[in-house]
């Protein structure tokens, strides 16, 4: 007999089927069996002990089809073959893609690429019960020429795959083909009271075992939702459950099965309320009767954005938690999709104290130990590339620690080192380009060696196993590294740490994995044992099986919120049901044309006799069926939220389950984040704590609350004093200022770089120079040794030849000679030119014929010139320095000593009288502004000019710039030699600034005529004053420059370290590394620099000088 339970959403059909099955187990009839969803298993079993207690409980069989499907074969036989499972399905349909390619016309694309679609077809006409062959058939009868070929060649395809699967493995695809064949030959099902609960439709496969249900049960009942079978009159939305309830009657009596009147269940039963009850009878219905009350029971919300969204919910149940008795299991929270509320809804649940289990698989292919694998073959592939090699190794089941690998990375970073280097003894040294290794740097570089050897050894091990093999080969070869590396005791450790931190979920899916990766190697080991493969070709395969692998978590306490997509999840009566992300185009979702045959191709099939399902009208039906059934699943409260903005800021519309909702309620308004208190979303420790940092600039209520709660809770005092400080914008400084003292000790030796980088911004010099922070630089030719190469070329050429010789040189002998010393340098600092590239040599011998133009120049100035160099990069230095640092005392006792190294010094004798200029080498633009020295920028060549006077022994001449790159001029082809060199003269000119002396003018270049300095005399007078200062002057702006070092050392030894940047010409924010940990915002300002001409400068300092006197 068959009889039909239909209802409507909360008409109890459920209930029902469990009272009958109640009053069977009580009459001790036997053999009762409750058919179910997968998903709804455990439930149902839940359910049914608590009606029938522990002894009656096992009168009932509580199945699903999968359950049912274990059950028999390990009754009669069948269990124990392997069977296939998505990994595997994914290797035999790559091979049989691989086996029939060469007879493909249509699907000629990529193998990879057509694995998904031609998968999903091989399941879909599993399901349908249709086999490879049929499609062949098919082929034959239609006229349509695109059709025909889909069809032979998808058929030839299926064929092939199943085929290869045939050779090894079962496919639980097929269980109930094979299940029916079973039960048909032992009449399994004789005798049997069988009720069928919770299923919306079946598969083919399913009505077929459903069929010889029929043919041989005593009785099947079946629950459907539903409210009347005549489609003439139903609703829409139940047009899919109607068919299914017409195949169910038609087979019943095809088998002359007793088909007994349906019973008609009242809707509404399982409703609290009138408000949810009405909305269930009237949701999709085209002829609606709105009601004109604003219902309690349902609430409509829009959230600015995801964020928003999450927030209220998170808010709305743990408020409905506290104040209104409910527990957590009380809850569901359903959405079409989670892809846009992952990372947002459940950090948002963990804010709240919101216990969730959310039912969401996600991928193992990112998960360590897939990655570990995956990367070790990659490695190979790529001839060991650093990249893949520290994906590798950062999975941390290589063998090294963290920091270990730092150093690792550091050192490749440094050297720009990759592929087969990784196989070679590391030389060059630890710490960059530098002249001699010391012992220390020799010891870090064996360390790295030997961590360098750890990291290969495995993979050059595995590479060799790999060289030749088919599938079991590889297999064992992947095993043989997973052991060596001790894998397995890896991922127990990282579990133990799991759950010691609380974690149990997380810590139990590391055995899944394992487990997983087993199963993948074994299906390997079996399904490709004979298969000649290239690694490469075993490396695609193995990524394939492992991107077809999910995993899953399980609800780790009972009293829990789910969340879930409505096409997934089972919940269990909730009282509440939140249904999320109505939006317009995702919840419902659109329909689609999808798979390997378009909508109207497959109803073309369908008119040819082929049962598949899923066109585009029975997609949408699906869509509407899936709305009703969420909007239909609470109790006592429903709430629909969508966000009026996704995640990348696009405008979002609601769907139509908000317009529906509206329809039956239309005076029921759409609440936003604006209508709702700020203090609705503070209720609970984390989520106040987030508002208190939101509003803790307001001058509110909620604010002085939030802050006053927090101040006397434990474990918040340290949290809400740093929101203080970041707020209040609190300067960086010690608390302590005799920590300040330690670390920036008296005496305190600086370097004009350092006081340079002060005067940017304190705080990125206490980063720089306090803490030792520094970024790391990769050993290459940048501007940074472009300019060290070129000092030191120009130290030896004029430490090596006077300026005449060189002046006398011809181009090619100048050359040469650079080009010897540029071969010295490179053996010297850059480890010899034997591993360098050709473009390295290339770029050595582009800077030999730059060099040429700039050294020539040099000797050209300094043959005219009475100042001649006593050195090149003269050091300033307390001990074993050519001259003593500069020495600034204060006040306080504090003593500042001022180090560096000049790049020449150049001296004239005149009248007894020596005087001193102080030259400094640029490869990049920099240009003297005098006004800069206010914001002590700027000064490194004052500084060193201030240490040379500071005895006595010399007089100020000045300071200049020398510009040391080959100029680019822009003048026209035919211009004469004289034109060309007068532009690169021009560009090579020294700028800066040098002591209104005309003896002193003369004595640097000897007709005055601004060739090579930044000063012109006219019959003996100075054209122009800008790059002049007179003796006074000169030491009025020597004392500043004193005055502001003085001032940073006090500064620093009171710990006075706050962010104030230089803002104007010079940028202290840009490029600074530090940027992210020193809080200052752009619109918080800074230390202003303005443009000042040389007369307000020196009025400016004759002010200060004023003052200090």
């Amino acid at each position: 007999m068959l009889q039909l339970i239909l209802g409507r959403a909360g008409s109890g059909k459920t209930y029902r089927i469990r009272e009958q099955v109640k009053q069977l187990a009580e009459q001790n009839t036997e053999k009762i069996m409750l058919l179910v969803p997968e998903q709804y298993s455990f439930e149902s079993e839940k359910a049914m002990l608590k009606l029938l207690g522990p002894k009656q409980v096992n009168k009932v069989q509580v199945m699903s089809f999968t359950r049912l499907t274990d059950m028999a074969f390990r009754a009669y036989g069948g269990s124990g073959i392997a069977k296939l499972d998505d990994g595997g399905r994914n290797i035999f349909m790559s091979l049989a893609l691989e086996e029939v390619k060469e007879e493909l016309e249509f699907y000629v694309t990529r193998v990879e690429e057509l694995i998904p679609f031609m998968l999903s077809m091989s399941a879909e006409l599993k399901m349908c019960a249709i086999a490879p062959a049929v499609l062949l058939e098919t082929a034959q009868q239609t006229e349509d020429k695109k059709l025909k070929q889909k069809l032979k060649e998808v058929g030839m395809i299926l064929y092939a795959y199943d085929a290869l699967v045939a050779q090894s493995y079962l496919d639980p695809l097929d269980d109930l083909q094979r299940l029916k064949h079973t039960f048909t030959e032992h009449r399994f099902f004789e005798g049997y009271h069988i009720y069928i609960d919770s299923f919306e439709g079946f598969t083919q496969q399913e009505f077929d075992l459903i069929e010889l249900m029929l043919s041989q049960a005593s009785e099947v009942t079946v629950s459907l939702s539903c409210d009347i079978l005549d489609n003439q009159i139903g609703t829409e939305v139940f047009a899919r459950v109607r068919h299914t309830a017409n195949v169910l009657m038609r087979m019943a009596r095809q088998h002359h099965v007793q088909v007994s009147a349906p019973i008609m269940l009242e809707p509404g039963i399982r409703f609290a309320t009138e408000d949810l009850k009405h909305l269930e009878h009237q949701i999709f219905r085209v002829e609606k009767e709105p009601l004109s009350n604003i219902p309690d029971a349902i609430t409509l919300y829009s959230g600015e954005t995801v964020y928003n969204e999450a927030a209220y919910i998170g808010a709305t149940i743990r408020h409905l938690v506290m104040n209104e008795g409910y527990q957590y299991q009380d809850f569901a929270i359903i959405a079409r999709s989670l892809d846009h509320y992952r990372g947002i809804l459940d950090v948002t649940l963990e804010q709240y104290e919101v216990p969730y289990f959310m039912d969401t698989p996600r991928s193992v292919y990112a998960e360590p130990l897939m990655c570990l694998v995956l990367y070790a073959l990659q490695i190979l592939k790529s001839n060991f590339s650093s990249d893949d090699m520290f994906v590798y190794l950062k999975t941390g089941l290589a063998g090294l620690t963290s920091y270990e690998i730092s150093l690792l990375e550091n050192y490749t970073f440094l050297w720009n080192l990759s592929g087969k280097k990784w196989l070679n003894e590391w030389t060059a040294n630890v710490d960059g380009f530098v002249e001699q290794k010391t012992e220390h740097q020799e010891k870090r570089l064996e360390e790295l060696n030997q961590l360098r050897e750890r990291a290969v050894k495995p993979l050059v091990r595995l590479q060799k196993r790999l060289k030749h093999g088919d599938g079991l080969i590889y297999a064992k070869a992947l095993y043989q590294f997973l052991e060596e590396l001790d894998v397995s005791s890896s991922l127990q450790n990282l579990s133990n740490q799991l759950e010691q931190i609380g974690r149990l979920d997380t810590a139990e899916q590391q055995t899944q994995l394992w487990n997983i990766l087993m199963n993948i190697l074994d299906q390997c080991a079996s399904g490709l044992e004979h298969e000649a493969l290239t690694v490469q070709r075993f490396a695609e395969l193995l990524r394939l099986m492992i991107l077809s692998y999910d995993i899953a978590g399980i609800p780790q306490s009972l009293d829990h919120v789910t969340v879930g997509t409505v096409d997934r999840m089972r919940p269990a009566q909730p009282k509440v049901v939140f249904v999320i992300g109505a939006v317009q185009g995702e919840f419902p979702a659109v329909p689609s044309s999808r798979g390997v045959f378009s909508d109207l191709e497959r109803q073309s099939l369908i008119q040819l006799g082929l049962p598949l399902s899923d066109t585009v009208q029975e997609a949408a039906i699906e869509e509407q069926f899936l709305a009703y059934s969420a909007l239909t699943g609470a109790s006592h409260r429903l709430y629909i939220t969508w966000h009026r903005a996704g995640l990348t800021g696009e405008a979002k519309t609601p769907s139509a389950i908000v317009s529906e909702v509206k329809g039956v309620f239309p005076l029921l308004e759409m609440q936003t984040e604006k209508q709702i208190e700020k203090a609705y979303f503070a209720c609970s420790k984390e989520s106040a704590f987030s508002m208190a940092a939101k509003e803790y600039r307001s001058q509110t209520q909620l604010k002085s609350t939030l802050k006053a709660i927090f101040e006397d809770k434990d474990g918040y005092a340290e949290r809400m004093e740093a929101l203080d400080h970041a707020y209040k914008k609190h300067v960086h400084r010690f608390m302590q200022p005799e920590y300040a003292k330690q670390l920036f000790q008296n005496p305190m030796s600086v370097s004009a770089t350092q006081i340079e980088q002060y005067h940017l911004c304190p705080f990125q010099y206490f980063c720089r120079y306090g803490l030792n922070l520094k970024e790391r630089r990769p050993a290459e030719m940048d501007q940074l040794e472009y300019g060290s190469l070129i000092h030191y070329l120009l130290q030896q050429m004029f430490e090596a030849y006077c300026a005449e010789e060189i002046a006398a040189m011809s181009k090619e002998t100048l050359i040469q000679a650079i080009q010897e010393y540029i071969a010295v340098y490179v053996n010297m600092k850059l480890g010899g030119s034997e591993d360098k590239t050709q473009r390295f040599q290339f770029v050595f011998r582009r800077i030999a014929d730059s060099a040429h133009v700039v050294i020539h120049h040099i000797a050209k100035e300094l043959s005219q010139s009475k100042f001649q160099p006593i050195g090149h990069e003269l050091s300033l230095k307390e001990n074993g320095g050519d001259f003593s640092p500069l020495t600034i005392s204060l006040e306080d006792g504090t003593v500042v000593q001022v180090e560096g190294k000049i790049d020449r010094t150049d001296v004239m004798e005149q009248d007894g009288v020596q005087y001193v200029r102080v030259v400094d080498y640029k490869t990049g633009k920099k240009e003297f502004k005098i006004g800069d020295i206010l914001h002590g920028i700027n000064m490194q060549m004052l500084i060193y000019l201030a240490a040379l006077i500071q005895n006595g022994q010399y007089q100020p001449a000045g300071v200049l710039y020398m510009p040391a790159s080959r100029p680019i001029i822009s003048i026209s082809r035919s211009a004469k030699p004289d034109a060309v060199e007068k532009e690169i003269n021009k560009q090579l000119r020294m700028n800066g600034v040098v002591v209104n002396d005309t003896s002193v003018i003369c004595g640097m270049e000897e007709h005055a005529q601004g060739i090579y300095i930044p000063v012109a005399l006219k019959e003996g007078v100075p054209k122009s004053q800008e790059s002049l200062l007179n003796a006074d002057e000169m030491q009025s702006v020597l004392n500043h420059i004193e005055s502001l070092i003085g001032n940073m050392a006090q500064n620093l030894q009171q710990g006075n370290v706050q962010a104030n940047p230089l803002q104007g010409a010079y940028d202290g924010c840009l490029y600074c590394p530090y940027f992210a940990v020193c809080q200052h915002e752009k619109e918080d300002g800074g230390n202003p620099q303005f443009c000042h001409k040389k007369e307000e400068v020196l009025e400016q300092l004759k002010q200060k000088g004023g003052e200090n006197g």
